[in-house]
């Protein structure tokens, strides 16, 4: 008991640390990515301008949010709408296509091959409409940053080109 009470204020300290960070990521966590791609930060210093930014003006940053939210949930809803029409007739055809290819007494090989095969479609579908609804996440963060921070920091939208820090291949002429 005596070594437990001891570690109790160890495991508090780490309970209010990981708590602290928690938090940090649920504040400004969608605009950690965007900072360092398009403001140049690093690390530590994309989450103090992630925070910041959302501190400074948060319901702005509420906005843009859920704004954000919206745009992903609409991309989400169209595309699972397209992905679920496309295995509709994906199946259709395939189904068509079975008493042609198939003997029909039992699976046959072909039948095999060809739920492979639509399986493979389905779950193809289904990845490049996640990659979609990430892609359309990140650009509607990056337009997030380069708005928080031409409101907060009085940044011009063309001082953030990213073009203009990075080093040429061949090193300084």
């Amino acid at each position: 008991d005596v070594i437990g009470g001891a570690f109790f204020f160890v495991a508090l300290a780490l309970g209010c640390l990981l708590t602290f960070g928690l938090l940090v990521v649920a504040v400004g966590g969608n605009l950690f990515a965007p900072a360092v791609a398009v403001g140049g930060a690093h690390g530590a210093d994309a989450a103090t301008h992630g925070v910041a930014f959302v501190l400074n003006k948060p319901f702005r940053a509420g906005g843009y949010l859920l704004l954000t939210g919206l745009m992903v949930w609409v991309t989400a809803f169209v595309l699972m709408g397209a992905v679920e029409f496309a295995q509709a007739v994906t199946w259709k055809l395939v189904a068509a296509g079975e008493g042609v290819w198939s003997t029909r007494t039992g699976t046959s090989a072909t039948d095999n091959i060809s739920q492979f095969f639509f399986d493979c479609w389905s779950r193809g579908l289904r990845c490049l409409a996640f990659g979609v609804v990430a892609n359309v996440f990140f650009a509607a963060s990056v337009v997030s940053f380069v708005l928080l921070r031409e409101s907060v920091d009085g940044t011009d939208r063309r001082e953030m080109d990213p073009a203009d820090r990075v080093s040429s291949i061949d090193g300084p002429s």
